[in-house]
């Protein structure tokens, strides 16, 4: 029937009735009389609960079902109900895929006319509705009418589950679908499911590599509209949200709200194995794989997987070589931030951990650690008599070559081996670090080696990690064990 009222305000026939303003034709005086409103900006139609006011009844009826929750129309793919049919009929072009309105400019396609219209604002600067409190222009009457709020703070749109209120349907729309369990939108190639069509088109940019926004200040491109925005905050330096307990500046409100946890030391996400709490959800995600077991980020060049990215991102390092933090000071540079900081504190004097039984501060945790007050010699070495006066300094040696030399940390007893190791290279490390005896086999090489030693000297190695450098592999094995927690 609608297809043929339009037919006819285009095609009159003998009984037809003309509107003077449009000349459109109408089959029935009452038609007529009802098109008129248009013209005149006539509503008579308004609703009691809200006193909005409509130029039809039958538009005034649509809008009542806003109040009353009431919804015929159901979509029997999914099962989702609407108010109006209309609405019915665009959603089911979520499933089919269909998209019949073109953009005659620039030929991209939309399931819906009023998307397409809205589109096609994007290719003219035009923006003739004004706010009149900021002077922001926009280029639909619903956007100025949905921005307006804003500044009055009015909020309309109320969930009956939770009695959160919202300033626009469609914000209260998205937050419905919290309530309930269903996600329509289903991912073809991963299988991953969503409750809004819109998590489901970013999500296919991961995919397809797609990053379509782009910042016009440093040219950096994101897949999301919200990465976009968060960047830009970047070149401005503008944080407007405030702590009101530390006085930090956030550039958005929810990692204000995040960050106000520190403070009121919240911990919301419970890991169900263990019991053990975090402040934020990504925190209980990326702990969760320590009892799943779960490495989903693994490295090209080894194969090796990480339970997180950024895990992954330091490992790449070691094989590319590239160094990109570098000290202001030297010029040195690192493969991790944390070990520019722990550098940094060679040119500061920045002495943080400090001995609670005599106060001495130490530049790292790992001599605090080792820093022992008992004179009492805890490790034996077997090693007698040959080169004793070349041995580290800090060895505390016994008063005869018959006794075995001892030492007051077990870490000094490492670092003594480990120059047997380097100079002689008749002890396995394994033999080293599992064995508290330093056994070595050749007495010839051991001569030799006991001559070479004429000046102290320490055995360096490296962490693969984060480039540390420790003096002993017994060291190295503990400081390996602090990445693996």
């Amino acid at each position: 029937m609608s297809k043929l009222r339009k037919h006819r305000q285009v095609y009159p026939t003998e009984t037809s009735f003309e509107c003077k303003q449009c000349c459109k034709f109408f089959s029935k005086p009452g038609a007529l009389k009802i098109h008129q409103l248009i013209h005149t900006g006539e509503k008579p139609y308004e609703c009691k609960l809200c006193g909005k006011a409509f130029n039809q009844v039958g538009n005034l009826n649509k809008h009542l079902r806003l109040h009353t929750g009431v919804k015929p129309y159901q979509c029997r793919q999914c099962g989702k109900c609407f108010s109006q049919l209309t609405h019915l009929t665009n959603h089911l072009r979520i499933h089919t895929g269909e998209k019949p309105y073109k953009c005659k400019q620039c030929g991209r396609c939309f399931n819906q006319v009023r998307t397409l219209s809205r589109h096609e604002l994007v290719h003219t600067d035009e923006k003739p509705y004004e706010c009149k409190q900021c002077g922001k222009c926009f280029k639909l009457e619903s956007y100025l009418k949905n921005h307006v709020r804003v500044h009055t703070g009015e909020k309309p749109f109320k969930c009956k589950e939770c009695g959160k209120c919202f300033s626009q349907v469609t914000s209260l729309q998205r937050h419905k679908v919290l309530h309930t369990s269903e996600k329509p939108y289903e991912c073809k190639q991963c299988g991953k499911s969503f409750k809004q069509a819109t998590h489901l088109k970013s999500h296919l940019r991961i995919h397809t590599s797609e990053k379509p926004f782009e910042c016009k200040q440093c040219g950096k491109c994101f897949n999301q509209e919200r990465n976009l925005q968060r960047h830009k905050f970047v070149h401005t330096s503008m944080k407007p949200y405030n702590c009101k307990q530390c006085g930090k500046c956030f550039n958005e409100p929810g990692t204000l709200k995040i960050h106000s946890r520190v403070h009121t030391d919240e911990r919301p996400y419970e890991c169900k194995h263990c019991g053990k709490c975090f402040r934020q959800a990504i925190h209980l995600k990326n702990h969760a794989r320590v009892h799943t077991g779960e490495n989903p980020y693994q490295c090209k060049y080894c194969g090796k997987g990480f339970k997180q990215k950024v895990n992954l991102e330091s490992h790449v390092r070691v094989h590319t070589g590239e160094k990109p933090f570098e000290c202001k000071h030297c010029g040195k540079c690192f493969r991790q931030v944390r070990s520019l900081q722990r550098h940094t504190k060679l040119h500061t004097g920045q002495k943080p951990s400090e001995c609670k039984q005599c106060g001495k501060c130490l530049k790292k945790a790992e001599s605090s650690r080792n820093h022992v007050h008992s004179s009492e010699k805890l490790c034996k070495c077997n090693e007698r008599g040959r080169g004793q006066e070349g041995h580290l300094m800090t060895l505390k040696m016994a008063s005869t070559d018959e006794t075995p030399l001892s030492f007051t940390q077990s870490e000094n007893n490492n670092n003594y081996r480990s120059l047997h190791i380097t100079k002689t290279g008749n002890c396995s490390i394994e033999s080293v670090v599992m064995d508290s005896n330093c056994d070595i086999k050749s007495t010839s090489n051991m001569s030799t080696a006991a001559s070479n030693l004429q000046e102290p000297e320490l055995c360096r190695v490296e962490c693969w990690i984060c480039q540390e450098e420790l003096c002993s592999q017994a060291q190295l094995l503990k400081h390996y064990d602090s990445h693996m927690k």
